[in-house]
């Protein structure tokens, strides 16, 4: 066991525990060092195989640590033994699993980025603050001890006034499906820059400072995927008291070579940090040289010398190996996460408003990608006047010049309206949502996040449609019972509910006033008459319940009913067992140890 880490646990015995939610790679770190601290109280993961492995390496279930793959179960409603949450679950769950955790009065570390979505963040620091909870975010290198001695080397003037940075961080993958290169590395450096920018001009390690970073350029390539970046590159432009400070980020999968460099550049010298010199020595180095502009010759000239940083941060162990410079440096990222949740310290070096503006600049360069890859920003125009309205909509939209959106109409980021779409008055369309040809949207029709409506699809005034859902071509939606052309039913209208990842066959039909269960499943073809409970696979005419499917949308085999109600199923396609809650509203994974 990490004699730091025993030493760490034993302060805060007694005081705290904190539950892991999401066990891959890095939320392994995070459970191996809660566990020698003795904090570790318990952990879920949707993989029943890593939740096993994980009880054998570590004997979790006979130091008393719950295992589970549901969170909800063993973390957020268990408030007598988990007093804090990390999360290191996919980019894509990180913030719906911060805001349940915080409303649940659980502290938060969130594995970076905390978002994907600005507006998102800002809702989870007004819940922390209201709720007076901690939150935090992963950005571990600003505990890595040679960045820390960077940033006061920086802070005392050493290099004067930093005028540009650069950072590159490449790799060879590890590609990931949930996010693109830009928003899994580079959180990295532009939190770094953020914190010499606020070292610098405050001249003290402040949490809140007022300079500003704004994105000139970006860029991004999608070599072997058709939609996310494998490498990118973020140019920034960042106003401070002293002047500008301009910053150039590159990161990829594709590198061979593997490179962590952080090089600060200011008018009489630099510091370059290397995350991966072997020799730990060299991890920060010095380069002394003095930049001028000589007016009579109208150039610049350089002077330069080159010497390692005087003073070695790692004078404990010089052939640190990265993994373990890693380690050490999560060890001080948890303890000040602990510290500042026993201090009552909301504000911390990774808090909110950093990751406000760490995902700001992220938002900012995924824009003008978006941007470029259209050729220009695509405004509906009828009549020369637009019809978008430019209030309640995002950049980085996609409206084809076919398509008519109505006044009034919110479009959140992402959203694409192909030919011929039209969307009326008080509708919302939710971010990275899909409507393909010939689709119509009611008055006031709220659809979720990331929702696919295929071709020729009319979603009238009381259907609400939730997040994920998928309704296929030509489905039809009803809003009256009793239709009669000489009669106005406009009063009659009734509502019709697509819950949470709802997937809709192609050439169904949806009688109006029913509810449609989160990841039921409608067979192409369809007529829905009455409720669809969650979970179910149904098909005919009328639809009748055929079966079960999973949230991965497989159909499920019953076995077995458990010992308080719950059915057991298993998954035709992957083998994998679930349990359906006994009032069959929820479905979880089942693990077995």
């Amino acid at each position: 066991m990490d004699s730091i880490r025993y030493e760490i646990g034993k302060r805060y015995a007694g005081l705290l525990k904190v539950g892991v939610i999401g066990c891959g790679k890095w939320g392994q770190n995070h459970v191996r060092a809660l566990h020698e601290m003795n904090l570790l109280s318990a952990v879920s993961d949707l993989n029943s195989s890593t939740l096993s492995e994980l009880n054998s390496r570590f004997n979790l279930a006979q130091s008393g640590v719950s295992i589970s793959s549901d969170p909800y179960a063993n973390i957020m409603q268990n408030s007598a033994d988990t007093h804090a949450v990390i999360i290191a679950s996919p980019t894509n769950t990180h913030a719906q699993l911060a805001k349940e955790c915080l409303l649940a009065g659980k502290h938060v570390f969130v594995e970076k980025p905390i978002s994907m979505d600005s507006k998102e963040v800002r809702e989870l620091m007004r819940l922390a603050a209201e709720r007076q909870l901690v939150l935090m975010t992963g950005h571990i290198v600003l505990f890595d001890r040679a960045f820390e001695r960077m940033l006061r080397l920086i802070e005392n003037g050493l290099i004067g006034v930093p005028r540009y940075i650069s950072a590159t961080r490449l790799s060879l993958g590890t590609f990931r499906n949930d996010a693109d290169v830009l928003w899994t590395l580079a959180p990295h450096d532009i939190a770094m820059i953020d914190a010499v920018l606020a070292r610098f001009s405050q001249r003290g390690s402040a949490v809140v400072h007022n300079c500003e970073m704004h994105v000139t350029a970006a860029s991004g390539s999608c070599v072997f995927s058709e939609s996310r970046s494998d490498a990118g590159t973020i140019t920034l432009r960042c106003g401070t008291r002293f002047g500008e400070v301009h910053a150039l980020v590159s990161v990829s999968w594709l590198h061979a070579a593997k490179e962590r460099k952080f090089i600060v550049h200011g008018e009489h010298g630099s510091l370059e940090y290397d995350a991966l010199n072997p020799d730990q020595s060299q991890a920060l180095r010095h380069h002394r040289h003095h930049v001028a502009y000589n007016s009579e010759a109208k150039s610049v000239q350089v002077s330069r010398s080159v010497s390692n940083e005087s003073g070695n941060p790692f004078s404990h162990d010089q052939t640190a190996s990265e993994k373990e410079r890693f380690a050490d440096s999560l060890t001080m990222e948890l303890d000040h996460f602990l510290e500042c949740i026993i201090e009552e310290r909301l504000e911390n070096k990774a808090g909110g408003q950093q990751a406000l503006r760490v995902v700001t600049v992220l938002e900012e360069a995924h824009r003008l990608i978006e941007a470029a890859a259209l050729g220009s920003r695509n405004v509906t125009q009828h009549a020369g006047k637009e019809s978008l309205n430019q209030e309640n909509t995002v950049d980085n939209v996609f409206v084809h010049d076919s398509a008519y959106v109505d006044a009034n109409v919110t479009l959140c980021s992402g959203v694409k309206l192909w030919h011929f779409v039209h969307v009326m008055s008080g509708a919302k369309i939710g971010s990275e949502s899909s409507l393909g040809q010939n689709v119509f949207v009611g008055k006031g029709v709220d659809i979720g996040r990331g929702v696919k409506v295929q071709n020729n699809v009319s979603i009238y005034e009381g259907v609400s449609v939730a997040d994920h859902v998928f309704i296929g071509p030509s489905v039809v939606f009803t809003n009256v019972r009793n239709p009669r052309s000489e009669i106005n039913r406009r009063a009659d209208f009734a509502s019709t509910r697509l819950c949470k990842g709802v997937t809709v066959g192609a050439n169904a039909t949806i009688v109006c006033g029913i509810t449609v269960g989160e990841y039921a499943f409608i067979g192409a073809g369809s007529v829905v008459t009455k409720d669809v409970a969650p979970f179910t696979l149904v098909y005919g005419n009328p639809a009748t319940c055929q079966g079960y499917v999973s949230p991965l949308g497989y159909r499920l085999n019953e076995k077995s009913c458990g010992h308080d109600g719950e059915k057991i199923f298993s998954c035709s396609e992957t083998g994998r067992e679930f349990m359906l809650s006994p009032d069959g509203t929820r479905m979880s994974e089942r693990v077995s140890l």
